[in-house]
């Protein structure tokens, strides 16, 4: 426990830096009042709105409150989203400079309706997601590298959040590659594990590493096996899998395999964004001097952290150190 005590001691020393698919996320909360005359749906009396950031930008937001230094490298829209995910991480104190804008690109949203009575927890009910475009405009790649090449001699440690959006194209996937070479690098994405070999670690959840084992986990034994497969294809130094209510399993290259059951006995509220806070702890862990199962538990200890939180949340420092004697 003193490794790990010491260890977080070190979070606000590092300097991560995040690359990849930043959306804004918007809650609109509200009360159920009566069935619509004009179709078979309930009506929502509005009663708040939240602008949360999402995707890398919520990766972003958890390295903040475990107290580093952040360096996000990302496109949003010159629009009103955009400006609002900007505003937010300026007021934060982040240095800005790698938020990068398009005038042909939107910012992506999405919109959760959220409904339940006062004073109890509301749920979603509906999302609505505003894409406009199926990916990054191409000619925005080479202000991509230029700022990647900026920014890096900066960074103690590069995290991908990649969302399919396509700011982390293969060239950038490659450079990483070759970063990863010379400092950790550690890669969160959706639908493209298969690419990112040669990291430091990679930390996919059980729908991600079946797509990317073209097989499904139904069993702890098939999660073993899927989990050691990618591990070996990837050559990655440790693969993390998140299983939700199953907890974490850590696969290394050493031979060892670590399975760690969630924390807490609470009863889940959200589990949007869990990834996220995963993959940022792991990486500020490794930086801050821990082992992989080290900084494997510290994640799974923040991920019981904020999947108590509704919408995209994140874990603080403080609440980090809460929860110590539970790993």
């Amino acid at each position: 426990m003193s490794r790990i005590e010491k260890a977080i001691d070190r979070f606000a020393d590092c300097t991560i830096g995040v690359i990849g698919d930043s959306v804004a996320d918007i809650y609109i909360m509200g009360k159920a009042e009566r069935m619509s005359r004009e179709a078979p749906v309930m009506v929502v009396r509005k009663e708040e709105e939240r602008h949360i950031p999402g995707c890398a930008a919520n990766t972003v937001n958890n390295l903040i409150d475990l107290g580093c230094t952040v360096l996000p490298l990302t496109l949003v829209g010159d629009d009103v989203a955009g400006r609002a995910l900007r505003g937010y991480f300026e007021s934060r104190g982040v240095r800005t400079d790698g938020i990068l804008s398009d005038p042909g690109y939107e910012t992506v949203t999405k919109t959760r309706i959220m409904v339940g009575d006062a004073n109890r927890i509301k749920h979603q009910v509906i999302r609505v997601d505003h894409e406009p475009q199926p990916r990054v405009p191409v000619e925005v790649e080479p202000l991509v590298f230029e700022t990647l090449e900026r920014l890096d001699p900066l960074v103690d440690a590069w995290l991908v959040s990649d969302y399919n959006y396509y700011l982390v194209s293969d060239s950038v996937v490659e450079k990483m590659t070759a970063i990863a070479g010379d400092k950790i690098v550690v890669a969160d994405s959706r639908y493209r594990v298969g690419l990112f070999k040669g990291m430091r670690c990679v930390t996919p959840n059980e729908s991600e590493a079946e797509t990317a084992a073209g097989r499904l986990i139904g069993s702890n034994r098939e999660a073993r096996e899927i989990g050691w497969a990618l591990l070996s294809e990837l050559d990655v130094d440790s693969l993390l899998l998140t299983r939700g209510n199953k907890g974490v399993i850590l696969f290394e290259k050493s031979g060892m395999v670590n399975e760690i059951p969630i924390i807490g006995d609470e009863e889940v509220v959200d589990v949007s964004g869990a990834g996220d806070t995963v993959a940022a702890t792991m990486t500020l862990a490794l930086v801050a001097g821990a082992t992989s199962l080290e900084a494997a538990k510290l994640a799974n200890c923040a991920a019981g952290v904020v999947v108590m939180k509704s919408g995209a949340a994140t874990c603080s420092m403080e609440e980090l150190r809460s929860r110590l004697h539970l790993i």
